[in-house]
């Protein structure tokens, strides 16, 4: 059996021996994961609806067939939503890293996911999470923690891909835990942001865990 096919039994196992198998919080716990707690004052509140009335009408004057509204977004700074900061060797890492992943995969051969045919090219339109290999989508609250989002959503459907599971087979089994990631991999922090491929290399060789033992609380 070759690797990719045992990893999700493999990390279930590692997880019940080391206690943090909690089914029963399983179902508890929200997907949404922070609440917000700032104050929007009265001055932003009217650049919104401004904003909003702006783009409403730019819509109808081109035509476009999209809407526009006002979401938990609109209500954080760009640098609370954009915090993943590339260094400046980012190109160089990635000349690095590419030969390496391209000799890991013919040492191990296609993943049970890989032998599969997902999409044609004659498709209109191709979607992951339409195939629900897509884990939930989760709210990083008032932290500058995209970069761990990024890299544990990354990590969760690569796990559901090569091992051919959907995520509405397994649910919360599949999700990880980015406060994890946050708190413990040294990638990056909620003030001043990260980058995602630090973040890789801690779950590569330290692992991760579920979200329900490790719960987000967007704060370092």
């Amino acid at each position: 059996m070759k690797n990719y096919q045992k990893f999700l039994a493999i990390f279930v196992m590692v997880l019940l021996a080391l206690g943090v198998w909690q089914n029963s919080s399983f179902a508890k716990w929200p997907f949404h994961k922070a609440q917000e707690n700032s104050q929007i004052t009265q001055v932003a509140q009217i650049r919104l609806a401004q904003t909003q009335r702006r783009l409403e009408q730019e819509i109808r004057n081109n035509r476009f067939t999209f809407t526009v509204a006002e979401n938990p977004a609109t209500r954080r700074s760009l640098s609370q939503l954009a915090g993943t900061r590339i260094p400046n060797n980012a190109l160089q890492i990635a000349r690095r890293q590419n030969p390496l992943a391209e000799s890991k995969e013919i040492r191990l051969g296609a993943s049970i996911g890989q032998q599969q045919s997902f999409c044609s090219a004659e498709d209109r339109a191709f979607g992951w999470n339409e195939l629900d290999k897509v884990t939930s989508v989760r709210d990083q609250g008032g932290c500058g923690s995209c970069w761990a989002f990024a890299a544990m959503a990354a990590f969760e459907s690569s796990a559901l891909y090569h091992n051919n599971i959907n995520y509405s087979q397994i649910g919360t089994i599949a999700d990880g835990s980015e406060q994890h990631i946050l708190s413990c991999s040294g990638a990056g922090n909620c003030s001043q942001g990260g980058w995602y491929h630090p973040a890789f290399e801690f779950m590569k060789e330290e692992g991760t865990v579920l979200e329900s033992y490790f719960p987000y609380e967007a704060r370092d």
